[in-house]
């Protein structure tokens, strides 16, 4: 099964849950689609239209997918992914 961790500020909005199963998917966008089902309040947080939001991070078994296929990185049924909100500063 695919493990989601989601970092302290975005598991806020989930209710405080920050470890998240999934059974099925294979990109990340499939994967961050599930959790808006399952978390409606997240979608404006991880969504900006129909693309990630780059108001989050997202790691897939320690590497940044901005480093690997973005949104299309594939997932298999052991990957590990983690999400995190981005710092903005000013």
């Amino acid at each position: 099964m695919i493990e989601v961790e989601l970092d302290g500020v975005l598991s806020i909005i989930t209710g405080g849950t920050k470890k998240i199963k999934i059974r099925n998917a294979s990109t990340i966008l499939e994967a961050v689609k599930y959790l808006t089902e399952v978390y409606p309040e997240t979608a404006g947080k991880f969504f900006n239209g129909q693309k990630l939001s780059s108001q989050i991070i997202v790691y897939v078994d320690g590497t940044d997918i901005r480093k690997l296929s973005g949104e299309q990185t594939a997932l298999s049924t052991v990957s590990r992914i983690r999400i995190l909100s981005a710092l903005v500063g000013g």
